[in-house]
Formats: structure tokens, C-alpha cells, sequence
């Protein structure tokens, strides 16, 4: 079973005074719509609606819905179909870079050198790829073009004695990755071990050759929950509350490994011993302009952004 009660005590505890005391009854109702994707990376929007933390912070009603990419979340945000949601950092600051007015709330997941689960650069065990210079000419797949996954293993590429600029990437789904690597269609795929979990496994015929990510910074905030400006200036309490409840979230997955994999796999319609069987995603607790920066920067790199900016320029003033 599921621990619940010491963990909503403790987000009692740290939301007084956040969302306002009550009389029973006299608050009006408040709905939360929030989008995520259906992953660990993304798990917090799971784990605080089967928790109740969304009720406990002061939501009368909450709605989770999944979707497949940050860019559809942004556009159900914009149209005002949700009202917070999940996005890679890399792709809200190109959003910011554009000028579209999101905002972000929370930290979501982290990057750690140490448990990598993204930016992993596979190839057959038997290719005879295995340096950074072997890519050139050969074929990438990436889960999509110009986002974290691209830049990440052209960063690498080029910090190990590669040219990124002599490497062809094609966007393959995440879930098709190993499979389309394995047929031989691409030379390489960056995977998500969540996707594949015996990849770095003695027995798979995959074989890691990079943790590409790495290169960007050892540590760092790949994902994030945001809004839009709007919403946040029209609902500042609501804002607050969902930032609590992220924040809280954050730090019971990180220490309840085993019953965060039970909710996660009832939401993906997969076993609990699957989800275990990987690499568990740490969620950020706070939002760190410092840990924001490393992305932005990268994108500049590579063109996916005109130029870097202060990571402080996109976080809410209501975030902690």
C-alpha cells in the first residue's frame, strides 16, 4: 500500500499561510487542470493526484491529463484547455526565445551524471562505433529535432573529437527507439531508459556509448511545470498551491521509490516491478536558476534559441 499520511501531514504543515484558512464550506471551488506525459520523468502530476495533495492544498477538483509532447501541453495551456503543465526546459526556452508568455512554477526532473536516464547514446553491441568520431555520416535517432535529446548528443559529439555537423538525426518516437535500433534503420538512437529497461545490461544487444547529457553539465534541470503569465497574474493563490504541492511531491518520490513505481504503473498500465526495474528519476524539490542555466545556454549553442538569457528572466516570482 501507498504511504500516505505522513506525507500529507508534512504538506499540511508547509502550506500554512500559503493558501489562505478557511471556514469549512466558504471557499469557493477551485479546479486544477494539469498536463503531464505518461513517464517517471513526469510522474509528480500522478503521484500528488492519487496522494490527494491536490485536494489537500486546497483544490475542490483536479483533472491530470496525459499528453504526448511539452508543445501540445503549451497549446492546451494557451488555449486555456489546462492550466498547468509539463515541458523539457530546452523547449520553454525556445518558447521564451519566441516570445509566447509561459512561465515557470516547479522543478520536475533532474539530470545526475551519477543515475543517468535520458540522453543515453546506444548502438548494436557489435557496430564498430565507439567513439564520438565514429559517428560521422551515420544516422541519429532522436525522440524529437532541436529539443534537449539533439543538442545534448551534438554537445557530446563535438566535446569528444567528433562533428555533430557530419551526423544525420531523424526523429523516432521514444518508445520505438531500441526497436528501430535494433532493425537496423538508424546507427544510433538516444534513449530513455524508461523505455528500455535492460539498456546497459551485460545481456542487451544494445551497447551505450555515451551518457550524452553529461556534457551539458553533471547536473542539471531537464524538466519543469509551468503556466501561462495569465494564469498565474489571475490566480496567484491557485499558482502557489500547485507549487506546494510539486515541491512536496519532489521530495516523498524521491524517498518512496517502491510506491511511487506502484502509482506510476497503475496510471501507464504497466507492471510496478517494470518501473522498478529502471533507473528512478529525482525530481527537483526547488527551482534553481543555476540548475535552469545549463539548457538555456546549450540551446543557444546549437541555434534552437537566438541567444542565451538569464534563467531567472522565465521563473515565476511566486516559485521557491
Amino acid at each position: 500500500m501507498v504511504k500516505r499520511p505522513e506525507f500529507l501531514g508534512l504538506l499540511a504543515a508547509s502550506l500554512t499561510g500559503v493558501t489562505g484558512a478557511s471556514s469549512a464550506g466558504a471557499q469557493a471551488e477551485r479546479r486544477l487542470r494539469v498536463g503531464t506525459m505518461p513517464a517517471d520523468f513526469s510522474g509528480q502530476a500522478f503521484y500528488a493526484k492519487d496522494l490527494g495533495t491536490y485536494t489537500k492544498v486546497g483544490f475542490s477538483d483536479s483533472e491530470v491529463t496525459a499528453l504526448t509532447s511539452g508543445n501540445a501541453i503549451a497549446a492546451a495551456l494557451l488555449s486555456g484547455s489546462l492550466d498547468v503543465g509539463y515541458s523539457n526546459v530546452l523547449g520553454l526556452a525556445g518558447a521564451h526565445d519566441k516570445g509566447i508568455p509561459l512561465v515557470i512554477l516547479a522543478g520536475a526532473n533532474m539530470y545526475d551524471s551519477r543515475e543517468p536516464t535520458v540522453g543515453i547514446i546506444a548502438v548494436l553491441r557489435g557496430a564498430p562505433i565507439k567513439t564520438a568520431a565514429d559517428l560521422s555520416g551515420k544516422t541519429i535517432g532522436t525522440g524529437a529535432l532541436k529539443n534537449i535529446t539533439e543538442v545534448g548528443a551534438r554537445n557530446w559529439i563535438d566535446a569528444n573529437g567528433g562533428d555533430s555537423t557530419k551526423v544525420k538525426f531523424v526523429e523516432i518516437p521514444d518508445p520505438a527507439m531500441g526497436a528501430t535500433v535494433l532493425a537496423g534503420r538508424i546507427d544510433a538512437g538516444i534513449m530513455n531508459q524508461g523505455n528500455y529497461p535492460t539498456l546497459g545490461k551485460p545481456d542487451d544487444p544494445l551497447r551505450v556509448i555515451a551518457n550524452a547529457f553529461t556534457s551539458i553539465a553533471p547536473r542539471f534541470l531537464s524538466g519543469a511545470w509551468f503556466s501561462t503569465i495569465d494564469w498565474v497574474t489571475k490566480n496567484p493563490a491557485d499558482a502557489r498551491a500547485f507549487i506546494a504541492a510539486m515541491n512536496e511531491t519532489a521530495t516523498w518520490a524521491n524517498g518512496h521509490h517502491a510506491d511511487s513505481a506502484e502509482i506510476l504503473a497503475r496510471y501507464l498500465k504497466i507492471s510496478s516491478s517494470a518501473v522498478e526495474a529502471n533507473t528512478r528519476v529525482t525530481y527537483a524539490s526547488t527551482v534553481s536558476a543555476a540548475l535552469l542555466q545549463p539548457s538555456i545556454d546549450v540551446a543557444a549553442k546549437y541555434g534552437v534559441i537566438k541567444a542565451s538569457f538569464p534563467a531567472r528572466d522565465f521563473i515565476s516570482n511566486l516559485a521557491v
